[in-house]
């Protein structure tokens, strides 16, 4: 598993690349559901009604339930007084009120009385038995109204007190109902009647705008859903450990790469296995064969070791191409090995060189590759080409590198940016070091 202080610029881009068509189909996805959403909860453009009342509430009278004792003198308007209340909690409830009052602090009790959950309970219970039918939704909301006189001084406080619901017929029911349960519950709050309806206007159309699709709101999760995959992306990646450039290849084996060369389209440039082939021909050797295999055969594309079998015969040499990778039907060693055709009649002329594919059977066997037959035909071959490249499918699942380990000289592996894994070329190299060819080179191919 690649270690987070290993993570480069080319890591990163990697990952990018791999996922940019599934991050846009997620973003794409997140950001239509996030439309659709609002959209659903956005609502059409609606028509409901309003009404407005106003109510004064007196501070100059006094309409006391509690009659005076016959000739005694009238109680002072809104003065503290002890009468014979029904018990001494409604007597300190009432004092407060009466205290309010001359404090002038008084409005805001009432609104508070409006927005009470007690207060809701009586309308719809007072408006049910009215009307024999369930209250209908609506909003209650009231507001502290200040006149002034022409000196600009306060002249008397209103409170008023609005109703908006869907219906207009509605909304003059529930405002009489809601004007009534208020004139009872002050009543029964202070003992006496204080509040007057100053006026109540008629209903008035309130036409309301579905709420606006917040476009914010959708780019933001589009770029979250695409920023979260790609982080799970990142740990895929991290977790897979491919191989990106020279310097994994360093970490993985503890050594660079022999060259890197470049490919379009699975197959390499000519120019690159032009110089691939030169760098092995540092050290040649007469009649040398060389094994060109990958770490595993799901990497295998004939791209990448017949471009090295084009470069040795571009190079001069007399190059021989064995194909154990890959059957195209013709006649070939496997068919050589089982005595049904000749050495001439496997070989065909091909991109400067001479090549053999492996015939009927896809992959040779084991029996077949340990027969003395194949054996015999390889020092032969040896003496005729001075270069045998060998086409192998997989180092890691397929056992013919090590069945070759007494015919190669050297081992050619082919690492794929992008594609192989740390963990299998590792296992790779492990495999070719207790073979008994001599030497393994690996090729980044990018």
């Amino acid at each position: 598993m690649k270690k987070i202080e290993d993570i480069d610029g080319a890591f990163l881009a990697h990952i990018t690349r791999k996922s940019l068509i599934w991050c846009i189909i997620v973003a794409l996805v997140a950001a239509a559901a996030a439309y659709l959403f609002q959209k659903s909860k956005t609502g059409k453009q609606q028509t409901n009604y309003r009404q407005t009342s106003t109510v004064f509430i007196a501070l100059n009278e006094h309409d006391s339930k509690t009659e005076p004792a016959e000739g005694s003198a009238p109680t002072p308007a809104y003065k503290i007084v002890r009468v014979a209340f029904d018990s001494e909690q409604d007597d300190a409830t009432r004092a407060r009120y009466y205290e309010l009052h001359n404090r002038n602090a008084f409005m805001a009790d009432y609104r508070i009385m409006l927005d009470s959950k007690m207060f809701a309970d009586k309308v719809k219970n007072a408006y049910q038995q009215t009307y024999s039918c369930a209250i209908p939704d609506y909003t209650l909301s009231s507001q502290i109204v200040v006149a002034v006189n022409r000196k600009q001084q306060e002249n008397s406080r209103f409170l008023e007190i609005t109703v908006e619901t869907a219906g207009k017929a509605e909304a003059e029911q529930i405002t009489a109902t809601v004007l009534q349960q208020f004139e009872q519950a002050s009543q029964e709050l202070l003992g006496f009647k204080n509040i007057r309806i100053i006026d109540s206007k008629e209903p008035v159309a309130i036409t309301t705008q579905g709420k606006k699709i917040n476009l914010k709101l959708v780019v933001f999760l589009a770029v979250a859903a695409a920023g979260f995959l790609w982080l799970i992306a990142l740990i895929i990646f991290l977790r897979r450990s491919e191989v990106l450039n020279e310097q994994d290849i360093k970490n993985t084996l503890g050594e660079q790469p022999l060259i890197t060369v470049l490919r379009k389209r699975k197959t390499m440039v000519r120019e690159s296995a032009e110089l691939c082939c030169r760098m092995l021909e540092k050290d040649p050797a007469a009649g040398q064969v060389l094994v060109g295999t990958v770490p595993t055969a799901a990497e295998y594309h004939p791209g990448l070791i017949r471009p090295l079998f084009q470069g040795f015969s571009a190079l001069g040499h007399n190059t021989l191409l064995i194909d154990l990778a890959s059957g195209d039907g013709s006649a070939g060693i496997a068919d050589f090995i089982e005595g049904r055709n000749g050495l001439e009649e496997i070989l065909q002329k091909k991109d400067g060189g001479s090549t053999i594919s492996s015939g009927s059977n896809r992959m040779l066997t084991t029996t077949q590759l340990n027969s003395k037959v194949f054996r015999d035909l390889m020092a032969d071959l040896r003496l005729q080409y001075s270069t045998i490249l060998i086409a192998v499918p997989g180092a890691v699942d397929t056992p013919a590198v090590s069945l070759l380990d007494d015919v190669a000289d050297s081992v050619i592996l082919m690492v794929q940016t992008g594609r192989t894994r740390e963990k299998d070329l590792a296992t790779a190299v492990t495999q070719l070091k207790n073979c008994k060819i001599k030497k393994y080179y690996t090729v980044l191919v990018s």
